[in-house]
């Protein structure tokens, strides 16, 4: 049985590799950077991050996300 991040993987690699942007709102960041190279996050509506992946984690080495359940 194939895991998320490969079903993930094997839905928008194809796609993205044509050069075609693919937008997925998620909560969990966890679940989906597996499968991204940027990200770009909202708080209230507004754009507070818009960066590579890979910069942000240079960046905060560990993120937390806090948030209502």
């Amino acid at each position: 049985v194939p895991t998320r991040d490969e079903v993930l993987g094997s839905l928008i690699a194809p796609v993205a590799e044509h050069g075609t942007t693919v937008l997925l709102a998620s909560h969990e960041l966890t679940e989906i950077e597996s499968v991204l190279d940027h990200v770009a996050i909202l708080r209230g509506g507004r754009l507070v991050l818009a960066d590579r992946m890979d910069a942000v984690h240079a960046r905060f080495r560990r993120v937390t996300l806090v948030g209502e359940p």
